[in-house]
């Protein structure tokens, strides 16, 4: 994928920043959530936005772990996916922040439910993020 080292590290710091990005846009989303009377569907992102974020914590302490000993190359199958996922997950989350700093009753009124389904059986965030941490398990 990458012809050298450092377009291969340059490509993996990209990617932490990004997901240091996505964390601090998961919490803010959860932060609005937590200003409001929560519904059952709010109560659902809000437990999938919280595990997303554990998830992408753990991988972030992963990624820099790899970093420092140097094995970018070795977890280079991994990085494909991390990046389409990254993408994927700020283009949803853009969407929800989008949403719910517009208006918070047209969140819980006309969006959240269709969203709501749609995190749990189109995306699977954390399905597809334990499938790319078990990636990252160090090699023997």
């Amino acid at each position: 994928m990458y012809k050298s080292q450092d377009a291969l590290l340059i490509g993996w710091l990209t990617e932490a920043e990004r997901m240091g990005q996505l964390i601090e846009s998961l919490s803010q989303s959860l932060l609005l959530l937590a200003n409001k009377r929560a519904t059952l569907e709010e109560k659902m992102i809000a437990a999938q936005f919280g595990g997303i974020a554990a998830a992408l914590s753990a991988l972030l302490s992963r990624l820099f772990a790899m970093l420092n000993e140097g094995k970018q190359k070795e977890y280079q199958d991994a990085f494909g996916a991390l990046r389409e996922t990254n993408l994927k997950l700020q283009s949803v989350i853009d969407d929800f922040l989008k949403i719910a700093r517009y208006d918070l009753n047209f969140l819980e009124q006309y969006y959240e439910h269709d969203f709501c389904k749609r995190l749990h059986e189109d995306h699977r965030f954390l399905d597809v993020l334990s499938w790319i941490e078990i990636r990252f398990q160090p090699h023997l």
